[in-house]
């Protein structure tokens, strides 16, 4: 929106809604292939509807538009990525490694084992990540 000559508002207003679902999973073996089995999923975890509003405004302040003043301000909600909470699904199991052992001929010596569930919470309190950006700026050509 302009007001009068020398004053432009720009306004705007962003609507998400986000839904985690931890969904049922066909059931693989170690070949991964489908052994026909359903490894329950956790359900919805979370819902989430956030108002990320933005203000920006534009100042002409000499008539000839050389010096204007711009300032503006945002708020950004950061979602919960899929590849952040897929650890937590009922069907991921831990990770073994080991290492080859001559005296066996194989990979028989353990390495280390990672199990991801291990210290993992999702809280149902969980809330969309916050950023705020305010900025202004002297433009003098």
């Amino acid at each position: 929106m302009t007001i009068g000559e020398r004053l432009t508002i720009n306004a705007g207003v962003r609507f998400d809604h986000s839904r985690a679902i931890s969904q049922d999973l066909k059931a693989t073996d170690v070949a991964g292939h489908e052994t026909g089995e359903i490894i329950r999923g956790l359900g919805t975890l979370y819902t989430w509807n956030v108002v990320s509003p933005r203000l920006g405004v534009t100042e002409r302040l000499t008539a000839d538009g050389r010096t204007i003043l711009r300032a503006s301000y945002g708020r950004f909600n950061q979602g919960v990525l899929t590849g952040e909470i897929s650890p937590i699904h009922p069907g991921v199991t831990p990770i073994t490694t080991k290492q080859f052992d001559a005296a066996t001929g194989g990979y028989t010596q353990l390495v280390s084992v990672v199990d991801p569930k291990i210290n993992l919470l999702l809280d149902s309190n969980t809330r969309t990540h916050v950023q705020t950006s305010i900025r202004s700026a002297w433009i003098v050509s």
